[in-house]
């Protein structure tokens, strides 16, 4: 690979299939074309049982390595110290995910959250952010500038159209707040900034069907 920026999809295969493939296919033929990035001829689903397949795409090509899937489970989350920079699409260009990772580390969180620029929660360091309101899934809005997750597209699929609300980290703590992405599914928030928070029955259906 050479050290031009590339584009990640990171796919969850699940006995010799990917059930989000169609998402991660379409997301990468967009970027590939908004980016001028050569769209590569892509592989077949290997025939493993639970694996993380990742797409790493770039000038040279593509180059797909696996590894084994994260432990599921609730995770905590902390609030990030710096604002998100808009990230459209899912490139190697990830410093300010990696930084907002460390600091929640330090603190004992799982989950950096970054906010944007008026201090609504915006995205997790390798998530997309919801929480329940009015009986429907919400997350923040994509002017925000928030990358167009495939998990975010699943549950939309599942629930219906996503309540687009900007929230602060106290409001979004009081929501039942969940976290998503393309690996382990929706994944209830145990706690914010250290304080636990309710976790909704609704977050554990969804999980249920989100691989369909």
């Amino acid at each position: 690979m050479t050290t031009d920026v590339g584009l990640i999809e990171t796919i969850r295969i699940q006995a010799g299939r990917a059930p989000l493939l169609e998402h991660h296919r379409a997301r990468l033929t967009r970027s590939c074309a908004a980016l001028h990035v050569p769209l590569p001829d892509l592989p077949s689903v290997p025939s493993v049982d639970t694996m993380v397949w990742r797409w790493h795409v770039g000038r040279a090509g593509l180059e797909a390595t696996l590894r084994p899937c994260p432990p599921d489970g609730p995770v905590s989350a902390a609030i990030a110290s710096g604002a998100l920079v808009p990230y459209p699409h899912k490139t190697t260009k990830r410093e300010q995910f990696d930084r907002a990772a460390r600091e929640a580390e330090a603190r004992g969180a799982e989950a950096g959250i970054l906010l944007g620029p008026g201090g609504a929660v915006a995205e997790g360091s390798i998530w997309s952010v919801f929480w329940w309101e009015e009986g429907r899934v919400a997350a923040p809005p994509e002017r925000l500038g928030i990358l167009p997750g495939v998990a975010r597209a699943r549950i939309a699929a599942i629930a219906g159209p996503l309540l687009q609300r900007e929230v602060d980290p106290t409001a979004w703590g009081r929501r039942s707040p969940f976290l998503a992405n393309a690996v382990r599914g929706p994944v209830p928030v145990a706690s914010v900034e250290g304080r636990p928070v309710a976790q909704s029955p609704a977050t554990v259906r969804l999980a249920a069907s989100f691989w369909g």
